[in-house]
């Protein structure tokens, strides 16, 4: 279930790298070293030699997917999920009720069950 995730964790080291990632590659900045991306290679490093149908470069391809699309014209993010799957799913009711078993926190956090 698609989750808000950009904002959920925004502030975080990680997700400010990710952000920055996504800034980066989209307006072709030089990359920044040394934070929790640093696995990555690159943009400017060819992954794909030999391949005429993709980027040269090494693009992680990570995107803020706030907005999920349009239901019947009307435009779907992680904010009116609830409602969008309330007024169109064939499940009617059922569909709340999974949306709300998805919004448990502990898939958000997958806290230790120190087992």
């Amino acid at each position: 279930m698609p989750k808000p995730i950009y904002p959920l964790f925004k502030g975080t080291n990680w997700m400010d790298a990710i952000l920055n990632r996504i800034d980066e590659e989209n307006n072709k900045k030089p990359i920044t070293d040394h934070d929790v991306l640093d696995i990555f290679p690159s943009y400017e490093y060819n992954c794909n030699p030999g391949f005429t149908s993709r980027p040269a470069g090494c693009f992680t391809g990570f995107e803020d997917m706030t907005p999920l699309g349009s239901v019947a014209g009307e435009e779907m993010n992680t904010t009116n999920i609830e409602r969008i799957m309330g007024k169109y799913s064939y499940l009617g009711e059922e569909a709340i009720d999974i949306y709300h078993y998805a919004q448990d926190d502990r898939f958000d956090y997958l806290h230790n069950p120190n087992v």
